[in-house]
């Protein structure tokens, strides 16, 4: 049964296990697509502003999650509205908006308050060492965007950077197998294991980054240039008739 909630991405929405510890990742990626589309659909339909539905989840988000520490079926609720990870998808959305040129920021104030928000939630849900981690990152993040920081320019910390989302997924599930195996084999661990292991680890995602991601990139900028290339012959062909 777990397996089969993981095979179709429900488990991480009820509340079920994971048969492998790197899916919460892809459940919440999926999970803030639709977020995003529903917003967008509502807009539309709806006329309402964006902006306001970020807020209005943002407040039913931290609503559910209070009631849940009363009544569990609000748990359940507040999962699927973004769980604890929906203040970092709108802490996202209102730094894009914040760190426009100033005459093309429109709803300043209110995407202040959405960054704000965003903030409070995080202190008030996370752990002091995990707040602290984060604005840390929201440091670095937005003085890298501004090309502040010389040393993010380095070959080998961008080389690090391309690979390290395979290298997460390569330590968590083969990486640990072999540490465990050479602590079996040899009855004791020690700090040299770790870096063997750290090292293995760093080339096959060099490897895979440069001979399976690449490609697969590449390719798929190929086919979406050329289906836009086709959807623009379409509109002039349709206008010109």
């Amino acid at each position: 049964m777990d397996y089969l909630l993981n095979i179709i991405m429900l488990n991480g929405y009820i509340g079920g296990e994971y048969i492998d510890g790197a899916h919460w990742y892809l459940t919440y990626l999926i999970l803030f697509n639709v977020i995003i589309a529903v917003i967008a659909w509502i807009e539309k339909k709806y006329k309402i502003d964006k902006i306001n539905l970020f807020i209005l989840w943002m407040v039913a988000n931290f609503t559910t999650k209070v009631l849940s520490l009363y009544l569990s079926p609000f748990s359940l609720l507040h999962n699927l509205l973004g769980g604890q990870y929906m203040i970092f998808l709108m802490m996202g959305i209102a730094l894009k908006e914040l760190l426009k040129d100033k005459e093309e920021i429109m709803h300043k104030r209110k995407y202040i308050f959405l960054f704000v928000f965003s903030q409070i939630m995080c202190l008030f849900t996370q752990n002091v060492i995990v707040f602290i981690g984060i604005e840390i990152f929201l440091f670095i993040f937005v003085h890298a965007i501004k090309e502040k920081i010389t040393i993010l320019d380095n070959k080998l910390i961008n080389g690090i950077g391309n690979i390290s989302y395979i290298t997460y997924l390569l330590h968590q599930n083969i990486g640990y197998q072999m540490l465990f195996g050479m602590i079996f084999v040899f009855h004791q661990y020690m700090l040299m294991y770790t870096l063997v292991v750290t090292c293995i680890m760093l080339g096959i995602s060099a490897f895979m980054y440069k001979y399976y991601e690449v490609p697969i990139q590449k390719r798929m900028s190929e086919i979406m240039k050329e289906k836009f290339k086709n959807s623009q012959k379409g509109n002039l062909s349709g206008r010109t008739s």
